[in-house]
């Protein structure tokens, strides 16, 4: 039971990292989306 409840807790705390790096790479490739952008609109003018 003990090894049972250390590994959902190991499970869900993993999943969190998990969570955390895929909302980072999303923030991530946005950030470099928008400065794309930005530098298009720039050149456009």
């Amino acid at each position: 039971m003990l090894t049972c409840r250390i590994w959902v807790k190991f499970h869900s705390l993993t999943l969190l990292k998990f969570y955390e790096i895929l909302q980072f790479t999303h923030d991530a490739i946005n950030c470099m989306e928008l400065k794309r952008q930005s530098r298009d609109k720039f050149h456009k003018i």
